[in-house]
Order: structure tokens, then sequence, then C-alpha cells
């Protein structure tokens, strides 16, 4: 089956480092130029609000300063099995009748996505489990010689010490917005569009090519639309990497 990407796709597809806030707009679901800019406008102005009002000093207490700022205008902010896409996010930030921003993956876009806005340096972490809640991302603050978790799903989630290091993996920005197509696949799967999540999985894949869960929920939906030896396939080749060969 072909996957017809939109040209905005095609072009975050080829970037080897793209920028997150731009690249997890595209992947969120906007397809214009025009679009694209307007939001990535509204994260610069609200990225220059929050400047303005930052204390000076290093890279842990502006990143204190930011994720203090976000849970004190949003105190009930996480939500399971809210928002992914970084627009819905966004708005619901910004919007002071929201009180639900987002879950796990959408509070850490959002983190980094400000974060950059203030110069810092930040990446993301990925577990396959945390919290009895499944696979979990969460955003890493890097100050000096110190690198520091930060849990978005918590008030008190700053310099987050309860993280195990099983499992886990560093991801960039490429692997951060390959999860927003991969939730996108999951919701779609959710609702029975199976076509169209497979177009998400294999976006997803686009992105990060090293994405196990992507690659297994492709398999499982193929599998339902009847392309059983593709999927027995995926199925093979996941067992192999993950050490589980007869």
């Amino acid at each position: 089956m072909r996957l017809l990407l939109t040209g905005l796709e095609r072009s975050l597809i080829r970037q080897s480092n793209p920028d997150l806030a731009g690249g997890a707009l595209v992947a969120s679901g906007i397809t214009s130029a025009l679009r694209l800019d307007q939001y990535l406008m509204k994260i610069g102005g609200f990225g220059r609000r929050l400047g303005e009002a930052c204390p000076s000093g290093d890279q842990e207490a502006v990143g204190r300063y930011l994720f203090e700022a976000l849970w004190l205008s949003k105190p009930q902010r996480y939500e399971v099995g809210g928002k992914f896409r970084l627009n819905e996010c966004l708005e619901a930030q910004l919007d002071p009748s929201a009180e639900r921003v987002g879950n796990c993956l959408g509070l850490t876009i959002l983190y980094n996505v400000f974060a950059g806005e203030l110069g810092l340096t930040v990446k993301a972490a990925h577990v396959e489990e945390a919290f009895g809640l499944g696979p979990h991302v969460f955003s890493l603050l890097y100050s000096g010689k110190k690198v520091l978790d930060i849990e978005n799903i918590f008030p008190g989630g700053f310099d987050y010490k309860e993280h195990s290091t099983r499992g886990r993996m560093n991801w960039d920005n490429r692997s951060l917005i390959a999860d927003i197509y991969c939730s996108a696949g999951n919701e779609a799967f959710e609702n029975g569009d199976l076509k169209k999540a497979l177009g998400n999985y294999r976006r997803a894949l686009l992105m990060n090519p090293a994405f196990q869960r992507a690659n297994l929920n492709r398999g499982i939906t193929l599998a339902l639309l009847g392309h059983e030896e593709e999927a027995a396939e995926i199925f093979d080749a996941t067992a192999k990497e993950s050490g589980f060969q007869d």
C-alpha cells in the first residue's frame, strides 16, 4: 500500500535533526505552511513572555522556573490518555478555561519545546513501563555535567529521582516526533480505522526505524487487514530483536 505524505512530512522525514516544535506540529496533523507558521509564532510569543519573566541563572535554575511556571498556571494539567498532539496541548496550556493539557508525551514535548525557546539543552527518555501505565516518556535537562530527569506528569517532578534505568532509552527529536505518529496510529486503531493506523505506524518508522512498538503495531494492523505474510515477517523480526527466538 502506497503511503501518501504531505510536502511538510516529506521535508520533515529528510531532516536528520529536525526542529522539535515544527516537526511535532507536522506530526500532529498540521498540513499547511501558513498554519505551521501561525503555531510557531504562538510558541515564540509565549516563549518570549516566559523569557521576560525568567530569573537569571544556570540551566537548572531556568529549567526549574519553566517547569514551575507551566504547572502553576495549570495545576491539573496531566491527564492519563490525554492529548498528545502539540497543537492541542499548546492550545490547552494557553486557554484560561482549560484544566487538562495532555498526557506524558504531550507534556514532555511541550516542556522541551519551551525549554528550547529559553535556550536550554534538553532531550527525552523512553521506558516501556512506568507507574503501571505502560510506555512512558519524560524530559532530560542537561546542566553542566548533570543530567536531570524532568517528570512532567507530577507537579513535583523536576529533578525526579525515582525513574528506573532498566530498559531506558534516550530519545532525540526524531524519536519524540515518531511517538506522535505512533500515538496517532493507536488512536486510529482504537477507532477502527486500520488503514489510517497503518499509515501512521509507517510514518513513525520513517522517523525512527528502531521503534519496536510502532513496528509491532504495524504487524498487528497488517494481519487484521489480511496481509498475514508481511505481518509474520514483522513478528519474526521483532522476536529476534527482542531475544525471543525459538
